[in-house]
């Protein structure tokens, strides 16, 4: 079947609304149940009524192709399907205490693999041994209810993680269920969650003058250096990414020096556009060109929630992601300690950028807290919270005030929301380890198109980094930087093919 902008959540919710609607044409009681897999629906009946929602199944699958598949069987083996019309669909409805319904959905003009049974219907059969109505397995809240449970409605996000208030109603749409389903239980996300790219255009005439007015300033050839700044529309295709695979996500902060991308819908009601000018105090800092100067004020983006993720533009998402990937419930953050290690000793002059603030950073912690962190971080969208970087901004004001100064990036910067935020957090209890999976190709590596091809295929990675360092090999030829940029320009189109509500064209 073809449906427009699919994605996850969008499977996710037109296969219940088919079962909802199908039931609701047979006469069939029923009630949305909240279950354990955040990506499948779970609708609950009568164990009586097996026959009846069999005949409904029938008379939906004469309209759509429909099939079915044992909800406790690995459902990704074909053996394990069957059309959910004919003989054997009635026998797994008659027998199971619980199937999954689902069709293979695609987008128009997309080549992308159909999403189907991981975004599925789950029917469960639930049976009245003496005065309860007994599930056939654990739910997010109760096993049994007594009679007499209020019925009411409610939208999607009760019922899954993958959606929030804030979510697209077309994937949040409001349906039957029980009141003792929409307790607020502790271990719900219920804050709201930000995103905030930084973003620059390398080809803007008017940027570019400015960069090059000021271009004495730096220090190290990746302070400045081309591939530090080079846009190949990454932001398009990490929104596109965001969209499918976040649907979480309240509103997005794109922060630019008096730049906006051409194809961004900037009246979008989730989109905000963020000038250097409007988070930075001091206006002889502008214009600035050090991504370490500018994610030191994020904190002070007008109306940005207290939780929000920071993304460069070229963080993709992959696979679906829920809040509790990056915050507890009660507010406390992840963050994802790679195995690559800080060089040791101190700051020289011959550091590398990121390696200084590594450095500096280090410092900072051993200087407050006694402890050395060794590890970086991975390239993995970082989860912050305002009122710590308020804090690390009061704590140590001079390293803060000096990094927002910088032009370029310089040997006494500190990286703020990328490291120091997630050290500092940690040694305050404020933030935990999390574990998600990330792919990661450099640009520049003569290993980067086989990593592409490989992450077509591969879905076992949350998040996927296309990463260049600011230094360019000047023996490098315009053909060869061309060839790169066809490369990943080709990729991203290929692997997140379905525009976002957020572009314009």
């Amino acid at each position: 079947m073809l449906l427009d902008g699919l994605s996850p959540a969008l499977a996710r919710e037109h296969h219940l609304r088919l079962i909802l609607d199908a039931l609701d044409t047979a006469g069939v009681e029923h009630f949305v149940v909240p279950g354990h897999d955040p990506l499948a629906s779970v609708v609950a009946v009568e164990e009586e009524d097996r026959d009846r929602v069999a005949g409904a199944i029938t008379s939906l699958c004469e309209k759509v192709p429909g099939y079915l598949v044992p909800a406790d069987k690995p459902r990704r083996t074909s053996v394990n399907v069957t059309a959910a019309i004919g003989e054997r669909g009635n026998e797994l409805l008659r027998e199971e205490d619980v199937v999954r319904f689902f069709t293979h959905l695609v987008a128009p003009r997309s080549e992308r693999k159909p999403l189907g049974p991981d975004h599925g219907c789950d029917i469960e059969f639930w049976s009245r041994p003496e005065e309860v109505l007994l599930a056939p397995r654990p739910n997010r809240v109760t096993r049994w209810i007594r009679g007499g449970e209020e019925k009411t409605t409610a939208p999607s996000h009760r019922m899954t993680p993958l959606l929030s208030s804030f979510s697209d109603p077309a994937v949040n749409g409001a349906h039957p269920t029980l009141d003792v389903f929409l307790t607020h239980r502790p271990d719900e996300i219920e804050f709201p969650v930000d995103v905030v790219y930084t973003w620059v255009d390398d080809a803007d005439p008017e940027w570019r003058a400015r960069k090059a007015a000021h271009s004495g300033d730096e220090y190290h050839p990746e302070a400045g250096g081309t591939g530090r700044f080079h846009n190949r529309d990454e932001l398009r295709f990490s929104l596109r990414s965001l969209h499918q695979y976040a649907p979480w996500v309240r509103a997005v902060y794109v922060v630019t020096d008096r730049q906006t991308p051409e194809w961004l819908d900037t009246d979008h009601p989730r989109i905000r556009m963020v000038d250097h000018r409007d988070i930075f105090d001091a206006p002889e800092y502008l214009p600035t060109f050090n991504s370490r100067a500018i994610e030191s004020r994020l904190h002070h983006i007008d109306g940005l929630a207290d939780h929000f993720l920071y993304f460069n533009d070229d963080m993709l998402l992959a696979r679906p992601v829920l809040p509790e990937h990056f915050f507890c419930s009660n507010g406390i953050t992840r963050f994802f300690p790679s195995r690559s290690l800080i060089p040791p000793g101190p700051v020289t002059p011959d550091d590398r950028p990121v390696d200084a603030a590594q450095k500096n950073n280090r410092e900072l912690i051993r200087e407050h807290f006694g402890r050395v962190p060794t590890q970086k971080m991975k390239h993995i969208p970082y989860a912050l919270r305002r009122d710590i970087l308020l804090e690390i901004e009061k704590e140590f004001p001079e390293w803060h005030r000096n990094t927002g100064r910088h032009r370029f990036r310089a040997h006494s910067d500190i990286s703020i929301p990328s490291a120091l935020h997630h050290h500092y957090a940690h040694q305050t209890a404020r933030a935990v380890p999390g574990n998600l999976s990330l792919g990661y190709a450099e640009v520049s590596s003569p290993e980067m198109e086989e990593r592409l091809v490989h992450f077509l295929e591969d879905r076992k990675h949350h998040v996927l980094c296309i990463n260049e360092a600011g230094f360019v090999n000047e023996e490098d030829t315009e053909e060869e930087r061309a060839r790169r940029t066809d490369t990943v320009t080709r990729f991203l189109r290929e692997r997140f093919p379905i525009p976002s509500p957020f572009e314009r064209f």
